[in-house]
């Protein structure tokens, strides 16, 4: 089966008396396998079902020739983050979700905003690579299709994905990933990068994505925040766009 037309993924159920008792998915990425969707029936937890079905993917991931595993967890879910510890991930991001209505306005435009032609994505792709701690460099990398792993789970299967950048200094400062989802009508605002005058840049951000966005007709507007500062907080407070979630990426390497 394919996933966003890009990357396999794998469907992995545990089964007694011909009844599923647990699931597991694993997504084959260019260079890890990404887990997904683990769960156990309630009345069959604590008999190591999910261990069982984390040590599958595993096989599986390694089997297939990707080095690493990665998976979201919710940041409350200290049972799951339990269970991944104890197979070896470690956290490498936290990441907090912003949900909201598309503000009727945006923040203030300031100068230096512009937005990446394709023929620069190869540079600004090393850019954000450094910028990223080294675990998830490695195991996450960006590419010129994707710079980073949530554009896949966010499915954008039609194209529309535009990348913005705010320079200072004759150097990058930040990068933000817009994608719109028509079917939805949802937009999703993914600053992967920043450096130290990153919180600064945030305005100018948010200004040309979600201007681009309110033109497709973008009814809703995800921001997706790795390790923010708490500037980025208020700013998205002010804008109705308040944080909803936390989540932490976790890596692991797939040799046992």
């Amino acid at each position: 089966m394919k996933v966003v037309g890009l990357s396999p993924i794998h469907v992995l159920v545990a089964v007694e008396r011909e009844a599923v008792v647990g699931t597991a998915s694993l997504w084959l990425l260019p260079h890890s396998g990404y887990v997904a969707a683990v769960g156990t029936d309630s009345d069959h937890r604590g008999r190591g079902i999910a261990t069982e079905l984390l040590e599958r993917a595993r096989a599986l991931s390694e089997r297939n020739g990707r080095g690493w595993l990665a998976l979201d967890v919710e940041a409350e879910n200290d049972t799951a983050i339990r269970l991944y510890r104890r197979r070896g991930y470690v956290e490498a991001s936290r990441l907090d979700w912003y949900v909201g209505p598309t503000p009727a306005r945006s923040p203030t435009a300031v100068s230096g905003v512009e937005e990446v032609a394709r023929a620069r994505y190869p540079e600004l792709t090393r850019w954000v690579d450094r910028s990223r701690a080294p675990l998830v460099r490695e195991a996450l990398p960006s590419s010129e299709r994707s710079l980073s792993h949530l554009e896949l789970l966010f499915g954008a299967r039609d194209g529309r994905a535009r990348t913005w950048e705010v320079a200072h200094g004759g150097g990058t400062v930040g990068v933000v990933r817009g994608l719109y989802g028509p079917t939805t009508r949802t937009g999703v605002l993914v600053p992967v990068a920043g450096g130290p005058s990153f919180v600064g840049a945030a305005p100018a951000l948010l200004a040309a994505g979600l201007e681009w966005l309110r033109t497709l007709g973008s009814i809703r507007i995800v921001v997706v925040l790795s390790n923010p500062a708490p500037d980025w907080d208020r700013t998205l407070a002010a804008l109705g766009l308040p944080k909803v979630a936390s989540s932490l990426l976790m890596i692991r390497s797939s040799r046992p």
